[in-house]
């Protein structure tokens, strides 16, 4: 078992959307004239991103003054909502963001702890929302340490072939 543990309350384990679970990877030192293949699983746990990750979904058509159809996208904030609404606070009306280009099926079911189906409702919820005090409370914490224990399970199975 692997342990992390950080003040940082961000450190997590990292779900990769764009990395395979299980890849083949040259391990051979560069230029060597026969290949090292590997099957690998790559896991990575840390911070998370230092930039806004958004997925751009598309939701569907609307139809332009021209009558040509349009295809309309959900921005889905996957990693950096709390950075958003502080940059919005702070007055910043532009942010850089990493938009990864996804469609419905591929979005993970749960997603910031929020229902599939919720990010596709009429009325998703918004990051103005959480400065909207009617639903949303501000608390006071207490400094935490967080820890990230990852277990790794490997069991060499036998087998005669015939």
């Amino acid at each position: 078992m692997y342990q992390f543990e950080s003040e940082d309350q961000d450190i997590r384990y990292l779900q990769i959307p764009q990395l395979d679970p299980l890849r083949t990877v040259n391990w051979a030192i560069e230029g060597a004239p026969y290949a090292f293949n590997l099957e690998t699983i790559p896991i990575s746990v840390g911070p998370g991103l230092s930039l806004v990750q958004v997925y751009k979904v598309p939701f569907g058509y609307a139809v332009s003054p021209q009558g040509i159809q349009i295809p309309v996208y959900h921005l889905i904030l996957n990693n950096g909502v709390y950075r958003a609404f502080r940059l919005a606070e702070l007055g910043n009306k532009y942010i850089a963001a990493l938009v990864c280009e996804f469609n419905q099926d591929e979005i993970p079911n749960v997603l910031v702890e929020t229902p599939k189906a919720a990010l596709f409702a009429p009325r998703p919820l918004v990051v103005t929302d959480l400065s909207n005090a009617a639903i949303s409370r501000s608390f006071d914490s207490q400094k935490a340490k967080r820890l990230v224990k990852l277990q790794v399970t490997v069991t060499p199975e036998f087998m005669f072939v015939t």
